[in-house]
């Protein structure tokens, strides 16, 4: 009975460190005291009286259990504004491409509270910037919310810089299911509308672009894309109107130039007339 016990106390040491995000220091502690004490049972537990056994036994699952306790208790100076902070200040370290001072503060963070969605998401940023996207994928695999944005964008972030055709896939599709699940995020309606654009799928393209115009009516990537799906769909007039619209929000030269491309073949401007 006692074996089962202590097999138990092994199995919760590595359930918490694992699954539930506990501390991983006391984790390890609670394992190794769990396993020294079935170590004890099987193999001295015979050879030595009976008062020793017990007294061992007691003390050392009593302390078995004080580091279980402390492996589920967040560190007290570790009050939920100084784990924000410390997330902003670790995410700007990010930006700035510190990376050394990032992973401090990271490694930190994670002794004290564990491995949650915000400290994964920050873990596969710093591998993203280092180049290393399988391990920024085994972070993001392990999000307890794959419906979150930050999940979104992290993916995005690992299949961009995956770079092949399998992932050019993976992508689009991620455009897709992200802007299905979130319709008031205009990024991903965006972006779920080029990919449908670069797809040739000019309906699915106009479907994703005109949602993501209705939240950011002055973006001219949003309005020269419309302008391109009404090209594709015989709508000239309403393509123009578009690239008009996207050259007053500012349109940089590139989408000029293709602009200028397209107006190029309408009937009647640059192409044959109809």
């Amino acid at each position: 009975m006692a074996a089962v016990l202590y097999i138990f106390l092994v199995c919760m040491a590595v359930l918490g460190m694992t699954l539930f995000g506990c501390s991983i220091l006391w984790g390890i502690l609670a394992a190794l005291a769990g396993a020294a004490l079935l170590v004890f049972r099987l193999v001295l537990g015979r050879k030595l009286a009976k008062q020793l056994i017990c007294v061992v036994q007691v003390a050392g699952t009593a302390l078995c259990f004080v580091f279980l306790l402390l492996m589920g208790i967040r560190d007290t100076g570790a009050s939920l504004d100084a784990y924000r902070e410390t997330i902003a200040e670790t995410t700007e370290l990010l930006k700035e491409e510190k990376l050394d001072q990032a992973e401090e503060n990271l490694a930190a963070l994670e002794e004290a509270w564990g491995l949650d969605d915000e400290i994964r998401s920050l873990w596969a940023m710093d591998c993203i910037l280092k180049g290393k996207y399988e391990e920024a994928l085994e972070y993001v695999d392990g999000y307890e919310d794959k419906n979150s944005q930050s999940y979104y964008m992290n993916l995005e972030q690992i299949y961009l810089m995956e770079g092949t055709e399998e992932a050019a896939g993976r992508l689009y599709e991620l455009y897709g299911t992200a802007a299905y699940e979130y319709p008031m995020w205009t990024y991903m309606q965006k972006m779920a509308g080029i990919a449908a654009f670069e797809q040739d799928n000019p309906v699915s393209a106009q479907y994703y672009l005109l949602r993501a115009y209705r939240q950011a009516p002055e973006d001219a990537r949003v309005l020269y894309y419309l302008g391109a799906v009404s090209f594709q769909l015989g709508y000239y007039d309403q393509c123009l109107i578009y690239f008009e619209e996207a050259l007053t929000c500012g349109a940089d030269e590139e989408l000029q130039s293709n602009m200028l491309w397209y107006m190029e073949q309408i009937p009647g401007i640059g192409g044959e007339e109809a």
